[in-house]
């Protein structure tokens, strides 16, 4: 997993889950977690996106995570800054006989 974190001075993203194994076809996924390490300044919005441009043969869910400072995990864990959130990922079934893929 490819990480790129801009302007972040003293902010961090921890990641667990960071060797995912998926296969097309298959009814089941594979997650991770991701979580800021800190209380940020501003709101972070973490957008995931593949490392190659065979984005169609992979898909995240949700794709797009947004952290709230001024919310915390017991007021609203979908936006609280300090609420963990779960990626699923799952291989887009398609008709292309593919061999082994990083992403």
């Amino acid at each position: 997993m490819l990480v790129d974190i801009y302007d972040a001075e003293d902010g961090g993203i921890s990641i667990s889950g960071s060797l995912i194994s998926v296969t097309e076809g298959s009814a089941s996924n594979s997650t991770y977690t991701i979580s800021l390490d800190t209380r940020p300044t501003s709101p972070v919005t973490v957008t995931l996106t593949a490392a190659t441009a065979v984005f169609e043969d992979i898909s995240f869910s949700p794709r797009t995570l947004y952290f709230d400072p001024a919310v915390d995990v017991g007021t609203d864990a979908t936006v609280a800054w300090n609420s963990p959130r779960t990626i699923q990922v799952q291989a887009v079934v398609d008709e292309v006989l593919e061999g082994m893929e990083t992403f």
